[in-house]
């Protein structure tokens, strides 16, 4: 039994992705590299789902697209589209 779920789970493929993370201690730092640090604490910038301001307490996720980023939110039901 062991030996056939192995060799199925030798024939799936297995999709991987890439996830780039940064510690909350190197936010800020990551904030101002980007040049978005001072956009950010003025409120400059919302949810790319849901339209919320960003601020650092609900900033969820950066997603680089097309030469922009785009911030998502701490909202479940935002987090939940990363995933789609």
């Amino acid at each position: 039994m062991i030996k056939n779920i192995i060799k199925f789970f030798k024939r799936v493929p297995i999709k991987t992705q890439k996830i780039k993370a940064v510690q909350e201690s190197d936010l800020i730092n990551l904030l101002k590299s980007l040049g978005i640090y001072q956009e950010l604490l003025d409120g400059k910038h919302n949810c790319q789902y849901c339209g919320c301001s960003i601020t650092l307490e609900n900033l969820q996720a950066l997603v680089p697209e097309n030469g922009k980023i785009k911030f998502i939110c701490s909202n479940i039901k935002c987090i939940s589209k990363l995933e789609k």
